[in-house]
């Protein structure tokens, strides 16, 4: 029997029934693995022709075992005869149909195999897949048009409410329009809780507006809404305030509500909140002094531990804060309030919470009883500019500026520039500025933040009833100031702040009307300080000329005390400067024309400084000339009539001692 041989490469020429099965190691499972398909040596064969139904089918699935569906891959079919990569070239392999028989030799066999096993959802078509969206399109076009429908009606209330609200403002000397106004807008927004609905912006201006225009019975229905489920952790600055309105308009009834329901051990914690903060400070501030104490002992005294029983009933007795402070501080749990005021003080400042009275007043409790002022200082100096609104609150910053080191007065004198430039102007808050400008050794960051932004309006400063107190503290020597921090003189930093303000005060005087400055009594003072200071002459003579004008009327300056006092301190105490111009001597020639007038009046107070300081500088000249023009004989007759009217003759008596 002659065997039919094929050489390598020739299997594709092959057209025999049987063809070879590849010779490979191993079981039959591993004959069909995974890792041997697609991996022959040998030259690969003409792919099976596939239906079109199996080739459509083949893109969506993948083949089992990971197995590739392209056209190029060997794996799915049989190996011919002699074929070179079995490793066994020349010899045939027969195999009986039986076994042939059960293998799913072709591609299509195993694809039909793989969806008997395996379900595969099929595609929806295009026609199916469109009908689906359809009918949720429709769902959520009619939930869209439903939320459109709700919102606009939401809006057309709110512009209903809004134009009675408008109604009401303009209408509201209208008794009965407000009357009708007010019961349509309460019928709008409803009963509700009022502590919860008040958080809206367009329902608290209307709840505002009814407590102010409506009557008793209004504001009492609006007070019982909100007593019913009251909350106020939820406080907004639209509810805040409603609540200022409600405690400034309702009854007694809703003031001790408010304030039981926000002073209390469970919300102490609303002190350190922006908007709790902003309705208990209007509380605190309307309360009776004695109520004040009782609100301070509620942050001062720990619940967590009982102040010995003297102490006690004198704090419950104090009338004022520093007999409060006073009981405190010699009790034996003095140590206990003060740590219970330093964590208060820690929450304020954490929170920037300290524009409240309240915490002002703590603060102050607290900085009496602290023993490490820097400690205090550096811990509300970043937030300075809150302790400005109260008396309190200034007063603790200007004896704590004396602890601040020179970093954090920097930092303060620029926050003063820039955010705080009316201070100087404000009566509570000038006493701050005149600290930092004496006890700041820097002056000409001094000059920088607090002069220089002030000298464009340096008229205004001047005459203003609170800010020439700025300029009056530098041109007078000052008391001691105390200034832990400070290194130079008070004496030498006042004179480098004097060699910048006397030249601009100097040009100021000489360019306006001095009548007004003189009957100005802030702008008198410092002009009286500028020409004891500098002993600028052209400034004296001008002051003399303003006197001689007014000697040629009604002696309104002589008559007005305050002027008075002006003139009469250039002559008496004229100071080093203006002491070698000898003011007496320039006032003598425009008084003595009319003495006779001056005598019999109040004013006659300045011929004796007059005589005084002439006696005192041993001016016989103007001695002379005085006694020359005031005679002793014309000094007894006024005194005479003066007497027989009853009336003051006690200057005219010195007058006669001194001349005689």
């Amino acid at each position: 029997m002659k065997l039919n041989i094929q050489r390598p490469g020739d299997a594709s020429k092959s057209k025999g029934k049987f063809r070879g099965k590849k010779a490979t190691k191993g079981s039959k499972s591993q004959r069909h693995a995974k890792g041997s398909i697609g991996k022959t040596s040998g030259p690969k064969s003409k792919p099976f022709k596939k239906s079109h139904k199996s080739s459509t089918d083949t893109k969506s699935q993948k083949p089992r075992n990971g197995s590739s569906n392209s056209t190029g891959n060997t794996s799915n079919k049989r190996p011919l005869p002699n074929d070179s990569s079995n490793g066994t070239e020349g010899v045939v392999s027969f195999e009986r149909k039986s076994k042939r028989g059960k293998e799913h030799g072709t591609l299509k066999a195993k694809l039909e195999k793989s969806f008997k096993t395996k379900h595969i959802k099929p595609k929806l078509s295009k026609k199916r897949a469109s009908k689906k969206p359809k009918a949720s399109d429709e769902n959520i076009s009619g939930v869209t048009k439903k939320l459109k429908e709700s919102k606009q009606s939401k809006e057309d209330e709110v512009k209903e409410i809004n134009k009675l609200y408008s109604q009401l403002l303009v209408e509201h000397r209208k008794q009965e329009v407000v009357t009708k106004t007010i019961k349509e807008l309460i019928r709008k927004i409803g009963t509700e809780n009022y502590s919860i609905i008040a958080n809206k912006r367009h329902i608290s201006r209307v709840l505002q507006a009814c407590l102010k225009y409506g009557d008793t019975s209004t504001r009492s229905m609006i007070f019982e809404s909100l007593k019913k489920d009251f909350n106020v952790t939820n406080l907004n600055v639209h509810s805040a305030r409603f609540l200022i309105k409600v405690f400034n308009y309702c009854n007694v009834d809703a003031k001790a509500f408010l304030r039981t329901s926000f002073f209390n051990d469970r919300n102490k914690v609303l002190l350190y909140s922006r908007y709790g903060s902003l309705v208990m400070d209007v509380i605190y501030q309307k309360l009776r002094n004695k109520e004040q104490l009782e609100i301070l002992r509620l942050y001062t005294l720990s619940n967590h531990f009982i102040i010995e029983t003297d102490a006690m009933k004198k704090i419950e007795q104090a009338g004022s804060l520093h007999q409060f402070i006073a009981v405190i501080d010699q009790s034996e749990s003095r140590a206990t309030c003060v740590e219970m005021l330093k964590l208060a003080v820690l929450k304020m400042v954490d929170k920037a919470q300290l524009t409240a009275s309240l915490s002002h007043d703590l603060i102050y409790v607290y900085w009496k009883l602290a023993e490490n002022k820097t400690e205090l200082m550096n811990l509300v100096g970043p937030v300075f500019g809150q302790l400005l609104s109260t008396r309190n609150g200034n007063t603790v910053l200007c004896d704590l500026y004396g602890y601040a080191d020179k970093k954090l007065r920097k930092s303060i004198l620029k926050g003063l520039k820039t955010d705080f430039p009316e201070a100087a102007y404000n009566q509570v808050n000038v006493s701050f500025i005149v600290k930092t400008a004496l006890a700041t050794d820097d002056t000409k960051m001094t000059i920088e933040c607090l002069i220089k932004p002030l000298q464009d309006d340096l008229a205004k400063l001047v005459s203003h009833p609170h800010a020439h107190l700025l300029l009056k503290s530098i041109l007078e020597p000052a008391k001691d100031v105390e200034s832990v921090t400070s290194l130079k003189d008070l004496a030498t930093r006042q004179q480098e702040l004097q060699e910048y303000l006397l030249p601009l005060l100097v040009d100021l005087f000489k360019s306006i009307e001095l009548r007004e400055v003189i009957e100005n009594k802030p702008s008198c003072v410092i002009l009286q300080d500028t020409l004891k200071t500098s002993g600028n002459p052209d400034i004296l003579y001008s002051v003399v000329d303003v006197l001689r004008d007014d000697m040629d009327g009604e002696m309104k300056l002589l008559q007005n005390l305050d002027t008075l006092r002006f003139l009469q301190s250039l002559i008496k105490k004229p100071g080093d400067a203006l002491a070698s111009l000898k003011p007496y001597r320039e006032f003598w020639p425009v008084l003595k024309t009319k003495v006779k007038r001056i005598l019999s009046s109040q004013c006659v107070f300045i011929l004796v400084d007059i005589v005084e300081a002439a006696l005192k500088e041993k001016d016989d000249e103007t001695v002379e000339d005085f006694k020359s023009v005031v005679t002793v004989s014309t000094l007894k007759e006024t005194s005479a009539a003066l007497k027989k009217k009853k009336e003051k003759h006690v200057g005219v008596d010195i007058l006669l001692k001194l001349l005689s």
